[in-house]
């Protein structure tokens, strides 16, 4: 069985060296074409906090964690709770960055 590294030369050939260099090479390309697909960078203080994806998708949507609150706590709770949600709210906008 001849396998090949980049269609080039068969794999016995190759020092592990080499194939380990390659496969490093191969790796880094497929991670700079994952970053161009998922977006534009982002600042360093908005990859800080929240590092939580779950926290980063509810801080970023104040409006539906209310929702989600109301729906599983209630809105009684809710209105007892608002100074809270003015605090995550001001935590949110701080933690933007600015520009």
């Amino acid at each position: 069985m001849n396998i090949s590294v980049n269609n080039t030369m068969p794999v016995a050939e190759i020092s592990l060296q080499q194939q380990r260099l390659a496969l490093r090479a191969q790796m880094a390309n497929q991670r700079q074409v994952i970053v161009l697909q998922l977006g534009p960078e982002q600042t360093e203080s908005a990859q800080l906090y929240p590092r939580s994806k779950i926290m980063r998708f509810l801080t970023q949507r104040p409006e539906l964690m209310k929702k989600l609150l109301n729906l599983v706590i209630g809105a009684s709770f809710i209105k007892s709770m608002h100074p809270v949600l003015t605090i995550v709210k001001f935590l949110h906008s701080s933690a933007k960055p600015r520009g």
